[in-house]
């Protein structure tokens, strides 16, 4: 299982819902890290604006569990992550019951049912995602009440 912390607080529901697919991409990866190769390899077909294009060349190139605790940090970093997001082949994040699945947990985090709870997990890799990346604590936080205000 992998142990997420309590989802920060989000005004919005796009970003609510990409903080969601962020938790559940970054759960498939520590579980299967050649999601990346994969991912590296899509997003060099698709370039993206310089900025996000270097944010996301650096992130890939982390191990799997940095990179899924930078997906989910309530940082600028992990908010630049995920409003830039890339495709991740392979990951099954495209199944129509899934993504209804995420699309009822962003809108039950936004009702505030998830507030000071851990999040619910889908597989059985063990991480606590804010101890294992040292690059994580260089990035800002966003606000002391977490997500965007």
């Amino acid at each position: 299982m992998i142990t997420i912390p309590a989802p920060p607080k989000f005004w919005d529901f796009s970003k609510a819902f990409a903080w969601v697919i962020s938790v559940e991409i970054a759960q498939r990866i520590v579980a299967d890290p050649g999601l990346i190769d994969a991912a590296r390899a899509w997003h060099r077909q698709h370039p993206q604006h310089p900025h996000y294009q270097a944010l996301w060349d650096d992130a890939l190139s982390q191990g799997p569990e940095c990179l899924a605790a930078r997906l989910v940090a309530d940082t600028e970093d992990g908010q630049a992550l995920r409003d830039s997001t890339i495709c991740f082949p392979g990951a099954g994040l495209d199944a129509p019951e899934l993504r209804r699945a995420l699309v009822a947990r962003a809108r039950k985090m936004m009702s505030g049912e998830y507030r000071n709870t851990s999040w619910p997990t889908t597989n059985a890799t063990t991480m606590v995602v804010a101890g294992h990346c040292s690059q994580l604590s260089q990035y800002s936080k966003v606000s002391d009440n977490g997500g965007d205000s």
